[in-house]
């Protein structure tokens, strides 16, 4: 099917206010032949002209030829330009109501108003995104994703009810953690200081149970290193930190609990003493990436 054809169907379906969902609805079709059929893709049978024509309110020559007064090619070079410019090389074709589309021999990309549409010709690949959500027909060499009209995904063999499903269940972006990072000590504390402030007047405790917030989570930060077998310049940076915050949180409990402050603060040197000795005699790697040094 030629191009103009092609934007003829997508011109017609938006005037008509239909998706292409709406449209594949009607026709019984799915939403990816009227998406191919307007991206040249591929050509509506006999039937479906004759329902699109019917639907639009227009003879089946306007549906095919444009409308009355637009001249009619005849015999077999009315294709012939259309073969032509295919094979001359890189397309590019702009409208306002179709967006961009750039063709060549391999593969196409359109971007309008229904969304983005990669195809590629080659390996067969072809992504659509779109309101109507996230359309893959892909394969890496060892595995093959595709989605359907359900919303449902392919994994291989294996079918996931959404994308999210099938994020979780292949392990991506789930790295390990630590039992204590998964204490919400933060919001408890302030929950607590609250508590004990408003209800026990004991602003000082509740303040020290703040207090200790940085220092818990520069704890749960060395935890979820160990975890992850960090034992480079992670963990290292960790424990430098929870050195510092530890000896600050010491700091603002004592004076809160005691009101020594004037010798509490050699907590705050004693801390930022020690994390500079952890951050220069810790053992590093060659190329100091984190990972842990290879054993001898």
């Amino acid at each position: 099917m030629n191009v103009s054809i092609a934007q003829r169907l997508a011109t017609l379906r938006r005037e008509h206010g239909l998706t292409q969902e709406q449209l594949a609805e009607r026709l019984g079709v799915s939403r990816q032949a009227v998406s191919k059929w307007e991206r040249t893709e591929s050509s509506p049978d006999t039937d479906n002209l004759i329902a699109l024509a019917r639907l639009y309110g227009v003879t089946l020559d306007e549906l095919v030829y444009g409308p009355a007064g637009g001249e009619r090619p005849e015999g077999p070079a009315a294709e012939e330009p259309v073969e032509a410019a295919a094979g001359a090389g890189d397309a590019v074709e702009c409208s306002w109501d179709d967006g961009v589309r750039v063709t060549s021999a391999d593969a196409s990309v359109s971007v309008g108003w229904g969304g983005v549409d990669v195809h590629d010709r080659r390996t067969g690949d072809h992504v659509e995104v779109g309101p109507g959500g996230i359309h893959v027909n892909a394969s890496d060499g060892e595995h093959t994703v595709r989605t359907e009209e359900d919303g449902s995904v392919w994994i291989d063999d294996e079918r996931y009810d959404s994308w999210a499903d099938a994020h979780r269940a292949e392990g991506h972006g789930s790295k390990p953690r630590a039992f204590v990072s998964r204490i919400p000590y933060a919001p408890l504390a302030i929950i607590a200081f609250l508590w004990l402030g408003l209800f026990e007047q004991r602003w000082d405790v509740g303040g020290c149970l703040l207090a200790v917030i940085p220092a818990w989570e520069s704890l749960c930060s060395v935890a979820n290193a160990v975890v992850r077998g960090k034992r480079g310049r992670k963990l290292r940076g960790a424990v430098a930190g929870l050195c510092f915050w530890l000896g600050l949180s010491g700091f603002l409990v004592v004076g809160l609990l005691e009101g020594a402050w004037h010798p509490a603060w050699g907590l705050i040197l004693m801390g930022l003493a020690v994390s500079l000795l952890v951050d220069a005699l810790w053992p590093r790697p060659a190329d100091d990436t984190g990972e842990e040094a290879p054993a001898e």
